[in-house]
This record gives C-alpha cells, structure tokens and sequence, in this order.
C-alpha cells in the first residue's frame, strides 16, 4: 500500500478485527489509519508540545475502552485517541521532569481499566512513570537496578498483568522487573 508521504515511517502497527490498520509514524507527528479493502490512508495530526524537538512517536497501544494511545517519544508525554471524534487528548510529562533528551518510547494502557492509569517511561532517566488519565497527574518510580549488579534496569516493552501491575523487559541486559 501506498502511505501518503514518501518519508513515512510506519512503526507499530494495530489490525483492528474489521480489518482496519493503525500504525503509529517514527518520523513524523502523525498517527496513520490504512483501510486495506479500498487503499484508502488517512493521516490523523499529532499536536507537537516542544517546538524545536524532535518529532516522531513510537509504541501504539490499544486500551479496552477502544482508545489508542501512542508515546511522543521526544515530545516529552502519551496521546490517547478518540476514533470516534478523531481528536487527541494530550498527557504532557510535567515540566518539572522534562530535560532535553526526555523520551517517552512506551506506553501501555491495556489494563487501565482496573485503576483509571497508565504507564509509560522516560528512555533519558529509566524511569517509569503513571498517569491517572482523570486528573493527568504523573507519578514517578525507579530508576529500577537489578540487586545483584546494581545496573539499571531499562524498560523497554512495558506489558501489564490484568490487574494493571507493570513489567519491565530489560533492553540490552536479561532482566525482567515487576512494578506492584
């Protein structure tokens, strides 16, 4: 299928059960839907919250109330998507916390359900962070360390239990950590 620019960057990918693709866009502020029975690509504008940075986002995850959410990478925050009015709600990592290198690359709402929040991280410190998508606060955990060589834990892939309990799968190193 043809994307509808030539610099598009396709990252994760959704198949909905009617067939329909989301995928989120590397290089762009975009969030991408692609009906394969007719061809058709429809472009959905990420607002950007750091003028000046770079854009892109990365993981796109699905919540069980049919929201999609993406991370803003170095936006600093998480997108939640609303189909049905095809508008963003934007969850900006407060300011407080933000550096120049702050990443959001994960995000993982499937179990949000259970508590009203949702955890993503910040690549630039290792930390995990939550937000109560009611009120938009963030909590913050970690930097996580393995306690038997005291090397930090980078999460990267943040899957949760049914009762919204976090795991860390540990890029570059062998660890797998448990947020309670």
């Amino acid at each position: 299928y043809d994307l509808l620019r030539p610099d598009t960057q396709p990252h994760d990918v959704i198949v909905e059960p009617d067939g329909i693709v989301w995928y989120s866009d590397f290089g762009r502020q975009f969030l991408g839907r692609l009906d394969p029975k007719t061809g058709k690509v429809t472009e959905f504008p990420v607002p950007e919250l750091k003028k000046g940075f770079p854009v892109g986002t990365l993981e796109l995850e699905p919540d069980k109330e049919g929201y999609l959410w993406l991370s803003l990478m170095y936006q600093g925050g998480i997108a939640r998507f609303d189909k049905k009015s095809q508008t963003f709600k934007i969850y900006a990592v407060p300011q407080e916390w933000q550096a120049d290198h702050t990443q959001e690359s994960m995000v993982m709402p499937l179990s949000s359900n259970v508590d009203g929040k949702v955890w993503t991280n910040n690549q630039d410190t290792h930390n995990v962070l939550r937000v109560d998508i009611a009120t938009g606060k963030f909590e913050v955990f970690g930097p996580f360390k393995d306690p038997a060589t005291n090397k930090a834990v980078n999460g990267y892939g943040i899957p949760t239990d049914q009762e919204n309990n976090l795991y860390l799968l540990d890029f570059g190193g062998q660890d797998i950590g448990r947020v309670d």
